[in-house]
C-alpha cells in the first residue's frame, strides 16, 4: 500500500509569513516543524495570482495556457485529467475539507469524501450544501458572515476545518491509502480572526518590510491606477498586518491537530505532507496589502515545505526555482502512479533526493492581462497592451527599480520576453476568463455568491425563500 498524502494549502499567504523563513514577528511552531523536518524551498512560485486558475495548475499539473481556466467562474473545465483521478485508480480514497474553488461538479466527481466551507463550491442555488453554512445555522452564528471576527474560536472557519480534517482521519477507509487535501480559506481578506488571534500581535512591534515607505516610480499605468485604491498609511496596515498575521498562526495551530492525530494513529511516518499557497499576497511592501496589482515577487512568490522522513531529507533548504505544479508529478511518483505527459509541472526528486539534475531555471506566472517569468536574477512583468516592467534581484532584491528600457538590460530583457511568449502562446485556449467571469461570480441573483460577499444567511433565505432545513 502507497504512502498517505496530505496536502495543506492556505489562500494568499505570503512566503515570508513563517517564523522559519526569518520572520521574527510571527509564530508558526508547527509548520516551522514540519521546515526542520522535511525540504523547505525558498524560491517556489505560482502559476496564476487569483485562486480558482491557480487551484486548478495544482490539481492538474497545467499551467492556464494549458487548462484554460483564468478566471473565478467557481466551475472547472470538463476535460482535464487531475491528480485525485490517477491515484483513485491506484487505490486512494480522495477527500477535501475546505475551500475547494473548484465547482460542486468536479468536487462531487473527484472527491469521495468532502466538507466544503465555500459557497462557491456548492449548486448556486442550494446553499445549504456548503458543510460550513450548517454548522453555522446550527450554533446560530449564520448571520454573523462566513468570515466574520465575532464569532467564538471554537466557531471559527479554520477551528471547522482543523475539526473536518481530525474527523476525516478518524473516518476514513482505513484500508486504503488516503489523498486529503486541506484547504484553508485564509489569510486571504478579510483579516477577522477571532481572539485571542486578534490581539496576538502588537502591531505597533512589528517590522514592516525594507520596501515599505518605497514609491512604485517607473510602473505601468494600470499598476499606479490600482495602487492609488491599495495604498494604506502605517497605522492601518501594522493593524491589517497584526490581523493577518493571526490568522496564520491560527491556521498554524489547526495543522498541528491535524499532525498530531497522524500520531495518534501511527501513521505519520507513512504520511507525505506538502505544504504551500495558491498564491502569494503583499504584506506590507510598498505600504499595501492584497493581490490585485501586477505580479510581483509578493504575490508571485508561495511558501512551500516537503516533508516525508522516510524518503527524504530532514532539514534541508532548497534555493532552486520550483512552481506549484511541480508537486503534481511528485505526488504521482510518490503513489506509484505514472506521470501523464500533458502536464508542464516537473518531478521535484531531483531536488528532493539529491539526486540526479535539476533543470527548471524560470517560473512562469500568468493572469489575463499580465504575465511573469521569473530568473533567479531577474523578473519581468509584461502587460497585454502596455509593455513591460524589468527588475534585477541581485542588486534590487525589494522591486523598486524598474530597468526595463535601461541600455545596459537590453539583451536580457529580450531574451526573457522571448522566452516568456514562447510559453503562454503553446497551445494556449481559453474556457473561463476574469472579465467574463467575474460578473456570474458577483451575480445578485444567487444566493450562494450573495454568501460569499458576506451578505446575512437572512438575507439571503428571505430573497430566495428558502429555509433553515438541516
Amino acid at each position: 500500500m502507497g504512502p498517505n498524502i496530505l496536502w495543506i494549502t492556505t489562500d494568499q499567504q505570503n512566503a515570508r509569513s513563517l517564523g522559519v523563513a526569518g520572520n521574527q514577528d510571527i509564530q508558526t511552531p508547527v509548520l516551522d516543524g514540519a521546515a526542520r523536518n522535511g525540504v523547505r524551498f525558498t524560491r517556489a512560485y505560482c502559476s496564476n495570482p487569483i485562486c480558482q486558475p491557480s487551484r486548478i495548475s495544482l490539481i492538474t499539473g497545467q499551467r492556464p495556457h494549458r487548462h484554460g481556466a483564468y478566471g473565478n467562474s467557481f466551475q472547472t473545465p470538463d476535460d482535464l485529467l487531475p491528480l485525485t483521478h490517477v491515484v483513485r485508480n491506484q487505490g486512494y480514497q480522495t477527500a477535501l475539507i475546505g475551500k475547494g474553488h473548484l465547482g460542486w461538479k468536479f468536487i462531487n466527481k473527484e472527491f469521495d469524501y468532502h466538507r466544503l466551507d465555500d459557497p462557491g463550491d456548492v449548486p448556486d442555488f442550494e446553499p445549504l450544501r456548503c458543510d460550513y453554512l450548517r454548522f453555522m445555522i446550527k450554533h446560530k452564528v449564520a448571520n454573523k458572515g462566513f468570515y466574520s471576527g465575532d464569532v467564538p474560536l471554537e466557531l471559527s472557519n479554520e477551528v471547522w476545518v482543523g475539526n473536518e480534517a481530525v474527523e476525516f482521519l478518524k473516518s476514513r477507509d482505513s484500508s486504503k491509502p488516503f489523498f486529503c487535501w486541506i484547504s484553508f480559506q485564509r489569510p486571504h481578506a478579510p483579516h477577522t480572526p477571532p481572539e485571542p488571534y486578534s490581539s496576538m500581535y502588537d502591531p505597533d512591534s512589528l517590522k514592516l518590510p525594507p520596501n515599505f515607505h518605497a514609491v512604485m516610480e517607473g510602473r505601468l499605468k494600470s499598476i499606479q491606477k490600482v495602487k492609488s485604491r491599495l495604498l494604506m498609511d502605517e497605522p492601518k496596515l501594522r493593524k491589517t498586518l497584526s490581523q493577518y498575521y493571526g490568522l496564520v498562526s491560527l491556521i498554524d495551530n489547526q495543522i498541528g491537530r491535524i499532525l498530531e492525530e497522524l500520531k495518534n494513529q501511527g501513521i505519520s511516518e507513512n504520511t507525505a505532507i506538502f505544504f504551500t499557497a495558491d498564491h502569494g499576497d503583499f504584506a506590507g511592501e510598498f505600504s499595501m496589502m492584497y493581490k490585485e496589482i501586477g505580479i510581483y515577487e509578493p504575490v508571485h512568490r508561495v511558501p512551500m515545505i516537503i516533508s516525508f522522513p522516510k524518503f527524504f531529507p530532514k532539514g534541508k533548504v532548497c534555493d532552486e526555482i520550483v512552481e506549484g505544479i511541480d508537486i503534481f508529478p511528485t505526488t504521482c511518483r510518490l503513489t506509484g502512479v505514472n506521470i501523464p505527459d500533458n502536464i508542464d509541472g516537473e518531478n521535484l526528486y531531483p531536488l528532493l533526493e539529491q539526486k540526479g539534475k535539476w533543470t527548471k531555471n524560470r517560473a512562469i506566472c500568468e493572469h489575463e492581462a499580465w504575465n511573469a517569468i521569473r530568473t533567479k536574477r531577474y523578473r519581468l512583468l509584461m502587460h497585454e497592451e502596455e509593455g513591460c516592467e524589468l527588475y534585477d534581484h541581485e542588486n534590487d532584491p525589494w522591486e523598486t527599480k524598474n530597468v526595463f528600457d535601461n541600455p545596459a538590460y537590453a539583451k536580457v530583457q529580450d531574451t526573457l520576453i522571448e522566452q516568456l511568449n514562447s510559453i503562454i502562446s503553446k497551445n494556449a485556449r481559453v474556457v473561463t476568463t476574469w472579465r467574463n467571469g467575474f460578473r456570474p461570480w458577483q451575480d445578485d441573483n444567487v444566493p450562494t455568491r450573495l454568501l460569499w460577499k458576506d451578505v446575512k444567511w437572512s438575507e439571503v433565505k428571505k430573497r430566495f425563500g428558502l429555509k433553515d432545513e438541516l
